[in-house]
């Protein structure tokens, strides 16, 4: 009786681990797919904005930067719960995320106002921003239709 009373406890944990395992990777990647769709929302407006009315010649484009991922860095102890079609796009799209002040900074220039930071492009470089916007849009599409496709 003792040894059967072992083998279901430990059979119970085990269901309990991996039940606990697959709530973490539910909660993962609903926070992940929650912070990239807002960015990609952005980035489609940003595109959409561009395409539909350059500024016009002389002018500059003035376009905030997001410098902090709070969902990221939430769900960063917990991303290796996903698979690694997953993980790989997460990373992708957040490195391109991080990438994105030195990607402004070489087409244009940086400002920080009241402790938010804001890239200035030219009307000269709007097809090199729109370019590295639709790869943007491109990258971040991909890791939520990665992530998504898991989540019930």
């Amino acid at each position: 009786a003792v040894v059967l009373g072992l083998i279901a406890n430990t059979l119970l944990e085990w269901f309990r681990l991996s039940l606990h395992a697959h709530h973490q990777q539910e909660a993962t990647r609903r926070a992940l797919v929650a912070e990239l769709q807002a960015m990609l929302e952005t980035t489609r407006n940003n595109v959409n904005n561009m395409r539909g009315s350059p500024p016009p010649g002389g002018s500059v484009m003035r376009m905030p930067i997001k410098e902090t991922y709070p969902g990221f860095g939430w769900a960063l102890p917990t991303v290796g719960l996903l698979t690694g079609a997953e993980i790989s796009a997460v990373f992708k799209a957040y490195d391109y995320m991080n990438s994105w002040v030195e990607i402004v900074s070489m087409i244009g220039r940086l400002e920080r106002v009241e402790g938010r930071l804001f890239g200035h492009v030219g009307a000269d470089n709007c097809d090199t921003i729109l370019s590295a916007l639709e790869d943007r849009e491109r990258i971040l599409s991909a890791a939520v239709s990665e992530l998504g496709a898991k989540l019930k």
